[in-house]
């Protein structure tokens, strides 16, 4: 770095610093020059203050839009009085427009003062209040009649309306009548609609009135059913429990014969009459065989009432089918019965009947089922013959569908006539479904079936 004296002024660029001595600047701004412009002489340190002033500077208008340029700012000074982009107050309406647009605004301008396009003769109209005047004042404007929403048709100007009206007296007399003769006409037509329409309505109202009260008597019906279907299944439950009570009663009654038989069993043997043991043997067999017979019988009555469907529908399940299967092959037991079921509380009363080695020409091929009327205690109430639409169904897993099939009553069929007899004949499939499906296609529950029958009114 060279060393310098600290009155020197210093210049720093980007790459290097230069040092300027203050007598060789003042050396410098003492030479003699003149301005490029006007060409007035002058020192060096003189020019930066003379340019700004230089009357041959060129310079540009400063109105916005205005591209001038002059060739000194003497000219500039005329420019700008006269210059077109200059703004400039409408000596009528006040509003800020340029010098240029200042014809093309006085023919929009709401202050200027305007003739009647009327040719009224009015020649100080403001633009403003034209409209004003044409529909409100001006004489040769033309009008309608003031009669026109009765029928006339004329136009006039505003100045010859009275005159008009004068001299059309009558036509305007005839016009009114005619629209009251109109008007009294429609109002008569409206009056003879109101008649109607009223009429109408009432007849409405008195039907919706009737259909109240049918509804009303249904409902009160619908709730003396409820109360009957109640009382049924208050003395069904009642049933139920003194069954239950009974079948109690049995297990203790063949407890205490049980007990009572060993003992008097040992007695004998210990005085050896043997004779007598065996036919005392026989009595209580006989004995226990009828106890255990009544037992099932009311187990089987208990299974019926706790499963028992008021709603048309039997869900029925055959166990320890593998069992029934060879009784049925063998021909000791071949069909079994479900249990009963009703399409409502006091409707009718149906079962299925089932015959797991077929029955007819499904016989050793195909599983067999059919659905049979019996006798009810509301038979006499019902409708008769019984026209249902019955479906069947093999129910099995929850992924897997079912193997359904159903059928229409007919009326000519003796099966859906009232019955005379405990039960009518049966109506179904002898071949619903064939033996290797039933084992083979997934319908085994834990060796047990499920059938689903549902009676359904028909559409």
């Amino acid at each position: 770095m060279t060393d310098h004296e600290e009155d020197d002024d210093v210049i720093v660029t980007q790459d290097t610093v230069f040092f300027f001595d203050k007598n060789v600047v003042k050396v410098i701004n003492i030479q003699p020059g003149s301005c490029p412009c006007c060409n007035k002489g002058m020192q060096y340190k003189d020019f930066s203050l003379h340019i700004k002033t230089c009357p041959q500077l060129p310079v540009s208008c400063t109105h916005d839009g205005c591209q001038a340029v002059f060739d000194n700012a003497l000219t500039l000074t005329t420019h700008m009085s006269t210059c077109g982009y200059k703004p400039m107050p409408c000596r009528r309406c006040k509003q800020l427009i340029l010098q240029c647009d200042e014809a093309t605004h006085a023919l929009v301008c709401d202050q200027v003062i305007v003739d009647c396009p009327n040719d009224c003769g009015i020649k100080t109209i403001v633009r403003a209040n034209l409209d004003d005047h044409v529909n409100t004042e001006c004489p040769k404007t033309e009008i309608p009649c003031p009669v026109a929403g009765l029928g006339c048709t004329s136009t006039v100007t505003r100045s010859n309306l009275a005159h008009h009206m004068a001299n059309e007296v009558a036509a305007h007399t005839s016009v009114l009548v005619k629209t009251q003769l109109c008007a009294e006409a429609n109002l008569t037509s409206l009056c003879k609609m109101h008649t109607r329409t009223t009429n109408n309505c009432l007849s409405e109202m008195d039907e919706m009135k009737r259909e109240m009260a049918k509804k009303t008597t249904d409902l009160i019906t619908l709730g003396d059913a409820c109360k009957t279907q109640q009382a049924i299944l208050d003395a069904l439950q009642k049933r139920y429990l003194n069954e239950t009570q009974k079948l109690s009663d049995l297990t203790l009654s063949l407890q205490q014969s049980k007990t009572s038989l060993g003992d008097r069993l040992a007695d004998l043997e210990e005085k050896n009459e043997t004779g007598r043991v065996n036919i005392d043997v026989n009595l209580l067999e006989k004995h226990h065989k009828s106890i255990t017979h009544n037992i099932e019988s009311l187990c089987v009555r208990m299974a019926c009432l706790e499963t028992v469907s008021y709603d048309g529908t039997l869900l029925w399940k055959i166990s320890n089918y593998a069992e029934r299967r060879k009784a049925a092959e063998a021909g000791l037991v071949t069909s079994l019965f479900s249990q009963p079921f009703f399409t409502s509380r006091t409707g009718y009363k149906l079962c299925a009947r089932t015959f797991l080695n077929g029955d007819g020409i499904g016989k050793t091929t195909h599983m067999s089922i059919f659905l049979y009327v019996m006798k009810g205690e509301y038979d006499v109430l019902l409708t008769w013959p019984l026209c249902k639409r019955v479906q069947i169904a093999l129910l099995r897993s929850r992924d897997m569908h079912e193997h359904t099939d159903s059928f229409q009553s007919h009326d000519e069929s003796p099966s859906i006539q009232r019955p005379t007899k405990q039960m009518n004949v049966g109506s179904g499939f002898p071949l619903f479904i064939t033996q290797s499906a039933l084992e083979r296609d997934g319908y085994m529950f834990e060796d047990s079936l499920f059938i689903k029958v549902t009676v359904k009114d028909i559409a």
